[in-house]
C-alpha cells in the first residue's frame, strides 16, 4: 500500500497491474465491496504498522486467531524461551563433540607419525653407527663371505649382525606404514633387507614423504570434520555412537520445536553431516533470537495481523498490491 500511494501520481493503475491478475477474482458485487471495504479499514491499520513483511509474520496464525494480544504475546515468548534454551545446549553439544573429534584425530594421526619417525631414526642411528664403527664398507649388502667370516672373526659377526638389525627394523617400519597407509609411499613388492644401501636410499625418500604428510595433517583433520556423520566415524577413534546420538538429538529437538506450533512452517532438514546440522542449529537460533528482538512489536503487530488474517483473498491480494 506503501509503495502504491508514493506512486500512484506517477504511475496510475499500471503498478497495481503488476501485482493483480484477473483469473484471482469473481468480479461479483459482493466481492468488490468487500474490497472496498478491505482498502478502507486496512489503511489506518497500515500507516500505524507500514509494513506486510514483518519477522512476527512467521508466526503461526493461531498466535493472532485464538489468543488475546497478552496471551498471544506471553505464550509466544515463553516458547521462544524455551526453544532457544534447547538449541542453545544443543548447539554447544555440538561444538564440544566435533572439536573433541577433531583433537582425536589429530592425536591419532600425530601418533602414527611419531611411531613411524621412530622407525626412520633406528634405521639412520644404525647406518650412522655402522659406518662410524666399521667404515665405508658398512653400506655394502651382507655378502656371503661377510657370513663366513663371521664364523670365524668377531669383527665380522658384529657387521652381519648390525646390518640384520638394520633390515630387521626396515621390515617392520614397511608393515606400520601398510596397516594404514594415510599417505602414498611405493615400497617394494621384493626386496632384499640386506642391501643396506637400498636400505638408506628408501629411508630417506619415506623421510621426506612423512615429514610433508605430517605439514598436511591440519588440512586432513579438516577436511575429515567437514564430512563427519555417524557412518564416516575414523575406523580407529571410538566416537560412532557419541555421534549418533547428536544426529538423534536433533532429530527430536525438531520434532519438539514443530509440535510447539510457534511459526507457521514447519522445520525441516536435509543435512547429513555434522557441521551442516551445526549450522542448521545456528540459523535456527538467529531465528529465535529475531523473533524475541520483534517482541518489542507485538501489540502493534497483533491488531494488524488480526485484521489481516480476516481478510478474504481476494482482499488481500489487492490490499497488498497497495
Amino acid at each position: 500500500m506503501g509503495k502504491y500511494l508514493r506512486a500512484n501520481r506517477s504511475e496510475g493503475k499500471e503498478l497495481l497491474l503488476s501485482y493483480l491478475h484477473p483469473q484471482d477474482f469473481e468480479f461479483s458485487k459482493k466481492e468488490f465491496d468487500g474490497i472496498v471495504e478491505a482498502i478502507y479499514a486496512s489503511e489506518p491499520l497500515f500507516r500505524r504498522f507500514p509494513t506486510l513483511s514483518h519477522p512476527l509474520g512467521r508466526l503461526n496464525n493461531s498466535v493472532f486467531v485464538s489468543h488475546d494480544v497478552q496471551q498471544g504475546r506471553e505464550w509466544t515468548e515463553n516458547q521462544v524461551k524455551m526453544l532457544s534454551a534447547k538449541a542453545t545446549a544443543l548447539h554447544h553439544r555440538y561444538i564440544s563433540k566435533t572439536n573433541d573429534y577433531a583433537e582425536s584425530l589429530l592425536d591419532h594421526y600425530e601418533q602414527f607419525y611419531f611411531e613411524l619417525a621412530a622407525f626412520v631414526k633406528r634405521i639412520r642411528d644404525g647406518l650412522e653407527d655402522g659406518v662410524q664403527h666399521f667404515g665405508s664398507d658398512f653400506e655394502k649388502p651382507v655378502s656371503a663371505a661377510e657370513k663366513l667370516y663371521g664364523v670365524f672373526s668377531d669383527r665380522y659377526k658384529e657387521i652381519v649382525e648390525a646390518k640384520e638389525k638394520i633390515g630387521i627394523t626396515f621390515d617392520e617400519m614397511r608393515r606400520a606404514y601398510g596397516l594404514r597407509k594415510y599417505f602414498d609411499f611405493d615400497f617394494p613388492v621384493h626386496f632384499d633387507n640386506k642391501n643396506i644401501k637400498k636400505i638408506s636410499e628408501f629411508t630417506k625418500d619415506f623421510e621426506a614423504t612423512l615429514r610433508l604428510w605430517r605439514r598436511r595433517i591440519p588440512s586432513v583433520v579438516r577436511e575429515d570434520v567437514r564430512r563427519l556423520n555417524a557412518k564416516s566415524i575414523h575406523t580407529d577413534l571410538d566416537f560412532r555412537e557419541q555421534i549418533k546420538e547428536l544426529e538423534y538429538a536433533m532429530d527430536v529437538f525438531i520434532e519438539e520445536f514443530n509440535a510447539t506450533g510457534l511459526y507457521d512452517d514447519a522445520l525441516k532438514h536435509e543435512m547429513l553431516t555434522i557441521p551442516k546440522r551445526q549450522e542448521f542449529l545456528e540459523d535456527t537460533i538467529t531465528r529465535l533470537e529475531e523473533t524475541q528482538f520483534y517482541l518489542r512489536d507485538f501489540e502493534d503487530f497483533y491488531i494488524w495481523q488480526k485484521h489481516w488474517l480476516y481478510l478474504r483473498a481476494p482482499e488481500q491480494k489487492v490490499v497488498r498490491a497497495l
